[in-house]
């Protein structure tokens, strides 16, 4: 009877080492499915296109082709949700360069560069447009919460949700780092000119800012 028990215990503790690992390794794997899919991790969103296929391989059908608009992977392309959930075509800022300050509400470096960005608004307005692009996972309502709580339930960004998929696809080419916050500069055509890092300078993105409209207006 003593060997029975031993054998049973011999077994469930084998058992035990077997499972936990598998364990770990299931939500490992369910981790970077759900943060690949969403765009909220590169790193792990490039794991789930080489695994699975992003269909981004640049090899499209005829048929695909002819329904893509002029401007497909392009910022102009894009599809986010402000704040209360209406769709924003980033489209319509079609003619004016655009600052695209992505963000989240728990980076620190983030909400610095916010402050800056507030304070050149103004002046800023006069040149191009400033969208900010909230990559957090709570979404919409932990945004609006933040925006109460610290800016007087007043912002003067357009106020955006990651929720295009394509966007962290349309900016892969350009992003040498997967962190924020990050400053992506914009032609008034679409292009993307250039991605900095960190808390800017105000004085430097207002000069680049006036740069690109001047360069604009020029044709």
């Amino acid at each position: 009877m003593h060997s029975i028990h031993t054998t049973h215990r011999l077994r469930g503790a084998v058992s035990a080492r077997i499972i936990a690992p598998i364990a770990v390794v299931v939500g490992l794997l369910a981790y970077v499915a759900v943060a690949g899919s969403t765009g909220f991790c590169p790193t792990c969103q490039t794991i789930v296109s080489t695994v699975f296929g992003s269909g981004d391989d640049g090899t499209r059908s005829i048929a695909e082709q002819d329904l893509l608009p002029a401007d497909a992977d392009s910022i102009h392309s894009l599809v986010m949700s402000d704040v209360d959930g209406n769709p924003v075509h980033l489209s319509r800022f079609r003619g004016r360069p655009m600052i695209i300050d992505v963000w989240a509400t728990w980076c620190a470096p983030c909400r610095s560069a916010r402050k800056v960005l507030h304070g050149i608004a103004e002046e800023m307005a006069e040149h191009g447009e400033i969208l900010s692009v909230s990559v957090d996972a709570g979404g919409a309502e932990v945004v609006r919460d933040f925006i109460d709580k610290h800016e007087n339930g007043a912002s003067r960004f357009v106020e955006l949700i990651s929720t295009d998929p394509a966007f962290t696809r349309v900016i892969r080419p350009y992003d040498r780092k997967p962190t924020i916050p990050k400053l992506i500069y914009v032609s008034a055509d679409g292009r993307i000119l250039d991605i900095e890092y960190g808390v800017p300078n105000p004085n430097w993105v207002l000069n680049r800012v006036k740069q690109m409209a001047s360069a604009d207006s020029r044709g």
